[in-house]
């Protein structure tokens, strides 16, 4: 009779991996448990994978335990895990050992037991209740929840530099009232989010007016106007360091209804926000290039199967010195998302005859996932995306009356491969750079140069558990990783400079 051991956070892969995101409210001695999809990473590849195997019975929160017994890493070493609690166990024919678990109660299962449902963030509404699994056949997003889509504004090409000026605009919009609506009964998004042709109502809120516009534009915010689609939020949406024009964002609503138990309600996900977690969700967007330079939407019906159905959720937090509530990406120097109730003044630009916006379809197909041996006319959705490929959050707001809300942005289509030199331009010095150290990496070959610059963008911008980084007086930001040897560098813009194993290792690190 085999004895398998429950896994927490922090228990390491075979690989030399380890587990980093578990359930906060169920514990053993103080670290969270791990379920089944929670994410690890890889002692040989940079990157976050998943766990993929459970202890078959008992359930917490709608995902099964994860075990020593059942469970294994789905990064490509197939590696399975170490536990480091040893007391507590279950065995293999369906039963913890007597008295040894502190989390689980019994894994005994009877034929009237119904089945256990994962209660997700999104699901089609083609699926009954008790059914959150993906769709397998392409439908249209709206099966999933209303939609608004939201652009940059550009910045006001008269904006004022002079401190004083920017300070008295400031004061003077703090100085502003707040206006309130009348009836104030019914909560404001059910009064909003139904519409869509009239302008959305005010909601009263208890902060200041913030600061102004021309403080605002001297911080980098631009302002975001409302662009297409059926929903529209009360307040205002900004964004933080983008290009100009550059910045879209689709989002859509979680559910408004009371006690659905096939969705998660606001405090389940905010508990998740609270521990920095992912929701599972079963669709995903995106925005790519429609080819012609101008952002379309894709949709994609997420399985729990796939590995790609969990999305980040993260709450807005209220700044008391401007009044704006943000959303900061992880390892931001500024906010990416910001709200305020009230107007700040962006002044969207007349109609200048440039079709550069994006392209809004009134309905987006959402499709199946091809799986990983489809190819030509057999697959829909070629290439497949990666995780690295979606840039999308379930964003928690403190107003009460405030659904969370899934939103995807668009990435910035103008950041370099990598930088140039006086005698390279950025593909030719990626090209030597490659020639040069590609050989390095023998535990993750690389067979061309595009291989290698991908690799190293994944690296600095979503550097592995344990990476160590420092920054130089110019700005260029530097990342070791001991266990994996590898040290890369990338300006202050965000461009590549170089990946390399260093031969004395540490000690290359310690002189930086």
């Amino acid at each position: 009779m085999a004895k398998g051991y429950y896994l927490v956070v922090g228990d390491e892969t075979t690989c030399g991996g380890v587990i980093t995101e578990g359930e906060p409210t169920h514990t053993i001695m103080g670290r969270a448990v791990a379920r089944e999809q929670d994410r690890i990473t890889c002692g040989k590849h940079p990157g976050t994978y998943i766990i993929v195997g459970h202890i078959p019975g008992d359930t917490i929160l709608g995902r099964k335990f994860a075990g020593s017994l059942h469970s294994t890493s789905n990064c490509p070493c197939k590696a399975r895990f170490i536990p480091s609690m040893m007391n507590d166990a279950y065995e293999l024919i369906g039963s913890p050992t007597s008295g040894q678990s502190s989390i689980a109660p019994s894994f005994t299962e009877t034929s009237e037991s119904p089945p256990d449902v994962t209660p997700v963030f999104a699901k089609s509404c083609l699926r009954e209740k008790g059914c959150t699994d993906a769709g397998t056949e392409g439908e249209p997003h709206r099966n999933f929840g209303k939609m608004g889509f939201y652009q940059t504004i550009p910045p006001s090409p008269t904006s004022p530099t002079d401190n004083n000026e920017v300070d008295q605009r400031a004061q003077t919009a703090r100085r502003k009232p707040v206006e309130t609506e009348p009836d104030v009964k019914t909560p404001w998004y059910k009064r909003v989010l139904g519409r869509t042709s009239a302008a959305p109502a005010a909601v009263v809120v208890p902060v200041s007016t913030g600061a102004g516009l021309a403080a605002l534009e001297q911080a980098g915010i631009q302002g975001m106007r409302f662009v297409g689609g059926n929903l529209m939020t009360a307040g205002r949406w900004m964004v933080g360091s983008s290009p100009v024009g550059a910045a879209i964002m689709g989002m859509m609503p979680g559910t408004l209804n009371e006690g659905e138990t096939d969705l998660l309600d606001k405090l389940k996900l905010e508990n998740i926000a609270k521990n920095g977690g992912s929701a599972p969700t079963r669709v995903r967007f995106r925005w790519v290039d429609s080819g012609n330079g101008r952002l379309k939407a894709e949709g994609y019906h997420m399985s729990a199967e796939g590995g790609l159905d969990r999305v980040p959720v993260r709450k807005m937090t209220l700044n008391v010195f401007t009044g704006n509530y943000e959303f900061w990406e992880d390892g931001a120097a500024g906010p990416t998302i910001l709200w305020t109730p009230n107007d700040p003044g962006f002044k969207a630009p007349s109609n200048t005859g440039n079709n550069d916006g994006p392209i809004i379809r009134t309905t987006i197909t959402v499709l199946p996932m091809p799986e990983a041996d489809e190819t030509g006319e057999h697959s829909t959705t070629l290439p497949m995306p990666e995780e690295k490929d979606f840039r999308d959050y379930i964003l928690i707001h403190p107003l009460l009356d405030l659904p969370p809300l899934y939103i995807y942005l668009s990435k910035n289509p103008d950041t370099p491969i990598w930088t140039k030199t006086k005698r390279l331009e950025p593909v030719s010095n990626a090209y030597e750079h490659w020639v040069k150290h590609g050989h390095e990496f023998s535990d993750q070959p690389f067979n061309n140069a595009k291989e290698y610059v991908e690799s190293t963008h994944d690296f600095v911008n979503n550097p592995p558990e344990g990476t160590l980084t420092k920054t130089r007086p110019n700005g260029d930001e530097l990342f070791y990783h001991p266990q994996l040897n590898t040290f890369a560098v990338k300006t202050k813009d965000g461009v590549p400079k170089t990946m390399f194993k260093p031969s004395d290792k540490m000690g290359y690190w310690n002189k930086q």
